[in-house]
Formats: structure tokens, sequence, C-alpha cells
């Protein structure tokens, strides 16, 4: 396991989603008020989804859950299997998925939620008419230079990482067209998400909007797929990624300009976690303290 070694990211995922928003704002094809009925306007959609905004689904308060039932009774399978829950998700898919998909919370709370995510960059990839890993890569990871990052790579990465869970057992990547955009099939190494972090510290993101913290979120601040912190009075962003044989941080202090990128081929429970270690590294501890 090198700085160069590819492996999934996961959640990460999200920070460039939200980058995505921001940019596509930027130019003007969508507001954070667009619907997604607005957006997918060759589809019947149930009334509650379709009213659904961007902003929401990029902040988590639009009231899904974390996963669509499809997906939460196959997730108690691949549980137990280290398999890939996401695996029959398509683009296509998961509107119908969302559809029959009671809400967790009230609209408006913050629940985190995958299949929001997902939602949010299909829809952007709809209105840009450009499939989501294109997207991705013109907009955000060929402006920064982050050319051992793709969602979805065919073949996957040569030299991977050996993603293992926390007991040891190997597990499969999670591959999946339709939920890439909130972390699967998306790799990367930890150069390249210090590309990320230092572009985030440095102020110079495209899409740096979405880094404006909107909403309260368990002790922190979101924005669109970033999070923003106080620790010791010190404010940080950053976002954090798992699956269950890999672990990714990206975090900055943008005041100091300080940033830092940490990768683990282990699944969370497992150390190193990833999140400790980037944040103590970020505030000048020792990370195995």
């Amino acid at each position: 396991m090198t700085p160069a070694t590819p492996q999934e990211v996961g959640s990460v995922t999200k920070a460039v989603t939200g980058l995505l928003l921001a940019e596509a704002v930027a130019r003007g094809e969508v507001t954070e008020r667009t619907t997604l009925a607005e957006v997918h306007t060759g589809r019947e959609l149930p009334a509650e989804l379709g009213r659904t905004t961007l902003g929401e689904l990029a902040t988590h308060t639009s009231g899904l859950p974390r996963l669509s039932t499809r997906a939460q009774l196959r997730a108690l399978l691949t549980d137990r299997t280290l398999g890939n829950p996401y695996a029959w998700d398509t683009p296509g898919s998961l509107l119908a998925d969302a559809g029959s998909t009671p809400l967790r919370t009230e609209r408006g709370a913050h629940s985190y939620s995958n299949l929001g995510y997902a939602l949010l960059g299909q829809a952007l990839a709809v209105r840009a008419g450009t499939p989501y890993p294109q997207l991705l890569h013109e907009r955000v990871l060929r402006p920064l230079g982050m050319a051992a990052t793709a969602a979805l790579p065919a073949p996957l990465p040569a030299g991977r990482a050996h993603e293992v869970a926390p007991d040891g057992r190997a597990t499969r990547p999670w591959l999946s067209a339709g939920s890439a955009p909130a972390g699967t099939g998306v790799f990367s190494t930890a150069e390249d998400l210090g590309r990320l972090a230092a572009a985030a510290a440095r102020g110079e993101l495209p899409g740096a909007a979405a880094l404006e913290p909107r909403v309260d979120a368990d002790g922190a601040r979101t924005g669109w797929g970033w999070l923003t912190a106080s620790l010791d009075g010190r404010t940080v962003v950053g976002v954090n990624g798992a699956t269950y044989g890999a672990q990714a941080s990206v975090w900055c202090e943008p005041a100091t300009g300080r940033w830092v990128a940490v990768t683990a081929p282990t699944g969370p429970g497992a150390e190193p976690a990833t999140q400790t270690a980037a944040l103590r590294l970020l505030l000048g501890e020792d990370p195995g303290a």
C-alpha cells in the first residue's frame, strides 16, 4: 500500500457530487430549488418524490432513508456475504425504487441518505446530457489533475488495494452505475485525494460553493457533500467514506491552508480509522495516539 495505490473511496464521492451540483448551478443548468420532476420530465413520479429538490438531496434533508427498500433487503444478505448491496441499481431503477420507499423523516430534517445522493448525481447527469462518470471527469477530476481517479473504471485499476473486512475476509468492490454518485465504484489514490484536499484548502475547487455550511448535521454543519466542524477552536472542512473493505478521508483547514488525505484498505471498525488519523494529522497530533 502506497500513496499511489488505487482503492474505493466510498462516500468521499459525495463531496465531488456536491461540487458537480455547485458547478451546474454556476452554469445555470439547475438551481438548488430545481425538483426531480423538473429534471425527469418524461417520467411520472410520485408527488412527494417529484417535489424533492436537488438542494434537499445535497444536504440530506429530503426525508429519504439511507437506502431504498429494495437495497435495504439486499443489504441484509450482503452484510453476511460481503457482497455488493448496490449491484442492481441503475440510473433508471433509482427513481422507481425511491418512489416505492417510505420517507424516513420529515422533509427538512437531516437524515443521511445514500439513495438521495445517487438521485442527485443522476439528476445532474440527465440535465447535462452526460453520463455521471464522464460528467465527473470533465468538470472535477480533469480540472484538478486527478488522473488516477475514476467512476466505474473498466477494467478496474491495476495494482488496486486488496480490500478486506475488519475480520480479515476479502471483500468485493461496490460497483453500481446507479449509485456511483453516492460512492459506489469510484476509485482513487491518496495522492489524488490530496489534490482534492489541497484545492479545498486553497479555495480553488470547481464548484467551491459546495463547501458552504447550510444545515446542522450531528454536531457539524453540512454543505453539499462537505462537513464543516470546529475542533479545538479550529474550523475544519472535509468528508469521510467507507465500503465493506475500504476507508478514505479528506480534510482541510482553510484558515491555514493545511490539508490531509488518508486511505486504508480495511473496512470501518478496523484500524487504522482514517477519519481519526486524518483529523489528528491535520491538527498536528500523532495519528496513532
